[in-house]
């Protein structure tokens, strides 16, 4: 069961809260939890399969008035999973192990491997730019240990 409920000023009909209940029924492999485009973060779940791959490694665009990449936290909500640091020139860093209660933050370049069947929640700096201007794709460097990123990740 998911569910998404948020409490707003009654008198300026702002954003005060927002309560998402999350439960075994998401279907998809990424269902956003916030999608108005004025909310200082981005909230999802990216669920995917043992073996299942990022689809490349990025960083996230800088935010409106920004340099730096928009940062992002991974939870692992269940399951685990593999996470590759990079650095924005694309050069491997680390691998890190997450299970279940790891979280991570990304501030620069990274892609992920899920090594079990896993969710994860992810929180990333906003306001989203819509998917053609989310993030920049880096080319492979022969040092990274993820070889084949065919697997369907929409996001991460």
């Amino acid at each position: 069961m998911f569910g998404l409920n948020g409490f707003q000023n009654d008198s300026h009909g702002e954003l005060l809260a927002l309560i998402a209940r999350i439960g075994a029924e998401i279907k998809d492999r990424f269902t956003p939890l916030t999608s108005d485009q004025n909310l200082p973060l981005q909230i999802a779940i990216n669920q995917g399969k043992k073996g299942d791959k990022g689809k490349a490694i990025h960083y996230h665009t800088p935010a409106a008035g920004q340099t730096e990449p928009r940062q992002e936290i991974l939870y692992v909500i269940k399951g685990k999973i593999k996470a590759l640091i990079y650095t924005t020139k694309g050069e491997f860093v680390a691998e890190k192990i997450l299970s279940v209660g790891d979280l991570i933050l990304f501030t620069q370049a990274h892609n992920i491997e899920f090594l079990e069947d896993s969710i994860l929640l992810e929180v990333k700096q906003g306001p989203y730019p819509g998917l053609e201007n989310d993030k920049i794709v880096l080319e492979e460097q022969s040092s990274s240990p993820i070889r084949d990123n065919r697997a369907s990740s929409s996001a991460d």
